[in-house]
């Protein structure tokens, strides 16, 4: 039963969050409100900075730089997409998110999902 609070709760939070979303890019450039974002976000990992990690290699790094232009694009694109559309049609097309990650990961990794996992994804 727990969970359905902590689902409802979630619901409230990412509308409450889409909302604060187009407003902020309601007047103003994508690109500045979308780079003061990841800043504020970003100083939020600061205590980990003091947390002793062990090192990576270029391969890695490499990676990790690809996904940060992933995640970058993407921002860019939702950002925009929330300006220039009203938020009736922006918040239900980006709440599909999680279905194009769940449909890469079997069309992409082979991952198979059980008949409740695909239940729940529906």
């Amino acid at each position: 039963m727990m969970w359905i609070f902590a689902g409802l709760l979630s619901s409230v939070f990412m509308g409450i969050y889409e909302v604060c979303k187009k407003h902020a890019v309601s007047g103003n450039a994508v690109l500045p409100v979308l780079w003061l974002t990841m800043l504020f976000s970003s100083l939020l990992l600061v205590p980990m900075f003091f947390i002793k990690v062990p090192s990576i290699d270029a391969t890695t790094h490499l990676l990790i730089f690809v996904k940060a232009c992933l995640v970058m694009c993407s921002g860019i694109c939702a950002y925009t997409g929330i300006k220039h559309v009203p938020l009736t049609l922006a918040a239900p097309v980006t709440a599909t998110r999680p279905m194009w990650v769940v449909l890469g990961a079997v069309l992409l990794f082979g991952e198979q999902l059980s008949l409740w996992q695909w239940l729940a994804v529906a």
